[in-house]
């Protein structure tokens, strides 16, 4: 039993790279982590472009706060609205507060914007989502 733990201790880093999914994250994490947010948003966003809701959130969190991007509550929004269209719960939140303080117009274009990038990171990864279920 000893020797399986030890052996399974040894080859956990390979199960971590074997997972390129994985290794980027690390990676993202680990620059974060260390202030390099520019360095982390171009990894996160390669995975949020993937389709996946958490690295969606990290990078309207990014966009949001101005960590690694340029401070813009618009993509924000486009991100957050992607995620949500996933249904994740803290996404539809986020997306609502920013959204309440937007003017019409504003709004109006960062929903059609939300809808090519539907089109162009969601469709081709994710089986169900709705722009619109959590409006």
């Amino acid at each position: 039993m000893k020797n399986l733990i030890v052996y399974l201790c040894l080859l956990s880093p390979l199960f971590l790279f074997a997972n390129p999914l994985a290794a980027d994250a690390g990676v993202a994490y680990a620059h974060y982590n260390q202030g390099k947010y520019k360095q982390a948003h171009t990894i996160f966003l390669d995975l949020a472009q993937r389709g996946y809701p958490v690295y969606q959130n990290i990078v309207a969190d990014m966009y949001s706060k101005g960590l690694g991007v340029e401070k813009d509550q618009g993509m924000a929004y486009v991100w957050f609205a992607l995620s949500a269209a996933q249904g994740d719960r803290k996404a539809i939140a986020m997306k609502e507060r920013i959204g309440c303080k937007l003017d019409k117009a504003e709004l109006a274009r960062l929903k059609e914007l939300t809808e090519q990038y539907a089109a162009r990171y969601l469709k081709p990864h994710i089986k169900t989502w709705s722009l619109t279920e959590y409006e």
